[in-house]
């Protein structure tokens, strides 16, 4: 659903402004007076809704709004990469295809046509400028930032996935994507983004506009203000599109735009009757998966034992740093390192007696529920429990967005930073995990006469355990417990319950799912424990 604002006045052609949303829950609702503005100043304003948003956004069959803006974006984008796909494509082609609409009319001039938003709605005219060169002048709000001092986690919405790994940053958009066409980049000195990335981006961009004899086209402005699109903000921007545009429009202030000049409620609800509000309210996963392509992919699991191959060779540095002697047995804390710059701790207890060892994986930290490790410890097991990259001690600190909903905390807070942030370094959450567990399975080997070495994981380490399987034989056993039985199983409910760092991007693209891991293990000595689906509910399947 989108709305287009038509200045009320006798003209064959208006320039055109695209709006689109930022992180707000009403989508193009939120936008209905900074478009009104554009279009009694003489523009033709056209603003839409992205999923989860506005009339898209995610409700059950009593109107509750179950997930927010971004957390809505993540419910979307973190599933579409199992399938290779990024949300980021879909909202950049949503915003093309508004363009797109405006050609189709009568009363726009296509050689005018700007656009403008503030965060993810700044992100979003970034990138979308970036890719359609029918926009004449960009003006991002509240979002131009750089890699160079910080990396953001941003959601699905406004990532692109490998952005680092190949070298790709803000500055490269606006310096070979965008120069030489207008772009105003509007900056707040105390916004969320390091402020000295976004004059980074900027001095570059400069050089190279330089080099297209435009300097004039590139223009900042930076606000001593937080997070935000401010009055003063937007006014400039369109005097700066005035002036591009050979507008002579009288200049009507914002401020002057009263609330009887805006559009209802009821006016801006394209789709009235509620029967047709459902097809856009219910997440869109289902539509999805029925128009994407599967391609079976043999190369895809030996990519993947590439990146592991080198972990089984490698001398793994290690230390216990301390012991406490119970009885028969030692409980010790010991550190270890599976590449440079890299200390994972782990708690340990070594029996008198052993008969094999046992790596504890979950997804809790390690030194809560002590019983997990002591009582398997009473079996002769050396019982070696880690914090996992990015589990227990070694999780990102808990910040105010980690709690922005409990229920939405899979999706919003620190567990979706691990998972985005990896994406954007070209890493996956699962094989770096992997890498762990070939470590401790080395360490075990060398260090102890150890007869056999048995996995068991817990809910979402069971997939990097499936992977440590394929790739080492030194494993013997897998416990898998509490497990996501099926990736596709993810599409078939409305609302997925796991968590993001159990996803391994591209493995559906590839024709290939976690029951197919499971039998590329070497050992065939299996234990599957409470598969479990997409709502975390028992399934009864056969794995066998």
């Amino acid at each position: 659903p989108c709305l287009i604002y038509i200045p009320d006045e006798k003209k064959s052609l208006f320039p055109a402004v695209l709006i689109p949303a930022g992180h707000d829950i009403n989508g193009k609702a939120g936008y209905n007076r900074i478009a009104t503005f554009y279009a009694k100043n003489g523009y033709v304003a056209i603003t839409y809704d992205f999923v989860g948003q506005g009339e898209r956004q995610f409700v059950d069959k009593n109107g509750f709004v179950y997930a927010f803006a971004s957390t809505a974006h993540n419910i979307t984008g973190v599933p579409m990469t199992l399938y290779d796909f990024n949300l980021n494509w879909f909202t950049i082609f949503e915003t093309i295809s508004a363009i797109d609409v405006l050609k189709s009319t009568d009363f726009v001039d296509m050689a005018k046509i700007g656009i403008t938003g503030a965060s993810g709605g700044g992100t979003n005219s970034f990138y979308s400028a970036a890719f359609d060169e029918r926009i004449s002048a960009v003006a991002p709000a509240a979002s131009v930032h750089c890699f160079l001092n910080k990396v953001y986690p941003d959601d699905c919405e406004q990532s692109f996935f490998n952005h680092i790994e190949r070298g790709l940053d803000y500055c490269d958009i606006a310096s070979f994507l965008i120069a030489p066409r207008h772009l105003f980049i509007v900056a707040n000195s105390h916004d969320i983004w390091d402020i000295e990335g976004t004059k980074y981006v900027y001095e570059t961009a400069k050089k190279f506009y330089r080099m297209h004899h435009a300097e004039e086209k590139l223009k900042i402005t930076i606000s001593d203000k937080g997070h935000g699109y401010y009055v003063e903000q937007i006014e400039q921007v369109l005097l700066w599109f005035n002036k591009i545009f050979d507008s002579r429009h009288e200049f009507i202030p914002y401020e002057k735009i009263t609330e009887n000049q805006l559009p209802s409620e009821k006016e801006i609800c394209v789709l009235a009757d509620n029967e047709s509000r459902q097809y856009y309210l219910k997440n869109p996963l289902k539509i999805f998966k029925k128009n994407v392509n599967v391609q079976k992919d043999s190369g895809y699991i030996e990519n993947i034992k590439r990146q592991l191959q080198p972990f089984l060779e490698k001398n793994c540095y290690w230390e216990i740093i301390d012991r406490y002697p119970m009885g028969n047995r030692y409980y010790c804390r010991m550190i270890f390192s599976p590449e440079k710059n890299l200390i994972l701790p782990a708690e340990i207890v070594i029996p008198e007696k052993l008969d094999c060892a046992l790596i504890l994986l979950d997804e809790i930290k390690r030194t809560e529920k002590q019983q997990l490790h002591m009582q398997k410890s009473f079996a002769n097991n050396l019982v070696i429990r880690p914090d996992l990259r990015w589990c227990g001690e070694t999780s990102y600190r808990e910040r105010w967005e980690d709690y922005e909903n409990f229920c939405q905390n899979n999706f919003s807070g620190k567990n979706f930073k691990t998972f985005i942030m990896c994406h954007i370094l070209g890493r996956y959450v699962v094989v770096e995990r992997t890498k762990d567990i070939i470590c401790l399975v080395s360490i075990l080997k060398k260090n102890w006469n150890i007869k056999k070495i048995i996995v068991h994981a817990h809910s979402s380490t069971a997939i990097s355990a499936i992977l440590a399987g394929i790739v080492d034989k030194r494993i013997e056993k897998l416990i898998l417990e509490d497990f996501l039985f099926s990736y596709k199983s993810i599409f078939d409910v409305e609302y997925p319950l796991w968590r993001p760092d159990n996803f391994l991007q591209g493995i559906l693209k590839s024709g290939l799912d976690i029951q197919d891991l499971c039998n590329l293990v070497h050992t065939k000595d299996i234990t599957f424990i409470r598969p479990l689906d997409a709502r975390m509910k028992i399934v009864n399947v056969n794995f066998h």
